[in-house]
């Protein structure tokens, strides 16, 4: 898997192109022809492309697509609130996705555990616990 930290992506706004570092963008939103890309200042950007095209683009594994109109960089993913179907952000924003919360947190947790191999990931399932 690739550093995330070193890809670099493209945004074209005007008449300038911006490289901007993928580890920066928080998440995609679709807008039909066009995807607005956020970054971790919450600002945003309206490019003329698809968001398949974007995820294409971005090809990384922390990039996941959660809903027909939504991608989203699993790094910054503070919270997945399943019965809202809803995932917060660590800047606060709670967006919507539309996958299996299951589904969703299963493959979360994959991710971490294969690229976080020297740090120990604990998932705990409070209906689940003895507290």
């Amino acid at each position: 898997m690739s550093n995330i930290e070193s890809l670099k992506y493209l945004i074209k706004e005007r008449d300038i192109t911006l490289i901007i570092s993928a580890s920066d963008i928080t998440h995609c939103v679709s807008m039909g022809a066009y995807t607005e890309v956020v970054r971790t200042n919450q600002k945003g950007y309206v490019i003329k492309k698809n968001i398949k095209t974007v995820l294409e683009e971005l090809s990384h594994p922390y990039f996941m697509r959660v809903s027909r109109s939504l991608v989203v960089n699993i790094k910054y993913l503070k919270c997945i609130h399943n019965r809202e179907k809803q995932l917060e952000l660590e800047s606060g924003i709670r967006l919507e996705f539309s996958i299996a919360a299951f589904k969703l947190t299963q493959e979360v947790e994959h991710i971490f555990k294969n690229s976080l191999k020297s740090y120990p990931l604990y998932v705990m399932d409070r209906n689940n616990s003895n507290e």
